[in-house]
């Protein structure tokens, strides 16, 4: 990306994590995400697997995974191992075998996530994704 994409990204997840924003009355969800330049997209989605729910707000490039932020009312032993899958994630096609590639991440890190699998977190991410045009 170019440094002014960068910021305007940047911005937006700032402003995004704000709680004034987070927790407004009646907070419109961006059901189509939102485009931030020809081939970014910034969206969010979410999957109930039988361990909890799963959300995800994805920013994305080209069909790969740049960022993405996966919370909800599952349990992840241990507890730092969601935002460790989350960096791991980075780059990941999302246009892949992605189930495959998240129960290795998921083996790597040792992670113990009752009720969640790594098809639950590819249909959370499929749920979020959608193409920039």
């Amino acid at each position: 990306m170019r440094a002014d994409e960068t910021r305007a990204v940047d911005e937006w997840e700032r402003q995004l994590q704000e709680p004034d924003w987070l927790y407004q009355p009646n907070r419109r969800r961006f059901t189509e995400g939102v485009k931030i330049t020809g081939g970014v997209h910034l969206s969010e989605g979410m999957h109930k697997a039988r361990g909890g729910l799963l959300r995800v707000r994805l920013l994305s490039q080209n069909e790969r995974i740049v960022d993405v932020d996966i919370s909800g009312d599952f349990t992840c032993i241990p507890a730092s191992g969601i935002a460790a899958l989350a960096r791991a994630l980075s780059g990941l096609d999302l246009s892949s075998d992605m189930p495959s590639q998240i129960a290795q991440h998921m083996t790597v890190l040792g992670l113990d996530m009752p009720g969640v699998d790594a098809e639950d977190i590819a249909t959370a991410l499929r749920s979020a994704y959608k193409p920039a045009d």
